[in-house]
């Protein structure tokens, strides 16, 4: 997911006009689609963008990396028994934390605008999938179930790449589209 104060849409609108052919710059709309998530505590209006590719790894963000740490220096204290006490660092270093495009799954962006309780409006970015359910191996569960995004791989987290790349036109098209429900967004 990415988030991004409302107040810059115009900003990202304008600068994406800048590389497209005037064919899009007219009145074309997309389906916009409303969901509720969290419990009801964030509401999103969005239109399906299809995705290119992406590439993001869990383990490359420091403070990410930081945190999975800590939580299994936590469990330990609790469960010293567990195989990952061993060796907490190689546990870690084993486990697939880059999540890459995957062309056989379903995979899309939900770009929009979103509101969660106690935040302002923001502009949003979500990969998404229409399924299948998949189960990957965990540390402390053993099994993990939930909808594929992509393909889980390894990943030494020293190059830190992290990039999405979603079809353009209908980037802007989603951005024009989910702009005009920022006022049927709640206000806290």
């Amino acid at each position: 997911m990415i988030y991004i104060n409302h107040q810059y849409i115009d900003d990202i609108i304008g600068l994406l006009e800048k590389y497209l052919d005037k064919q899009f710059l007219d009145g074309t709309m997309c389906k916009v689609e409303y969901e509720e998530q969290q419990g009801g505590k964030e509401k999103t209006y969005f239109c399906r963008v299809p995705v290119r590719d992406f590439s993001f790894c869990l383990g490359c963000f420091d403070l990410a990396w930081r945190y999975l740490n800590i939580k299994a220096e936590e469990h330990c204290r609790w469960n010293p028994g567990l195989k990952l006490c061993t060796n907490i660092n190689a546990a870690l270093g084993e486990l697939k934390l880059r999540l890459r495009y995957d062309p056989s799954l379903q995979t899309y962006a939900k770009v929009g605008v979103a509101k969660i309780v106690g935040k302002r409006p923001q502009i949003m970015v979500k990969l998404s999938s229409e399924g299948p359910l998949k189960t990957i191996n965990g540390i402390i569960k053993q099994q993990i179930r939930g909808k594929a995004r992509g393909s889980l791989t390894y990943c030494d987290h020293k190059a830190k790449q992290q990039f999405l790349i979603l079809d353009l036109p209908r980037f802007y098209i989603a951005l024009k589209s989910t702009k005009e429900y920022l006022n049927k967004l709640p206000s806290d």
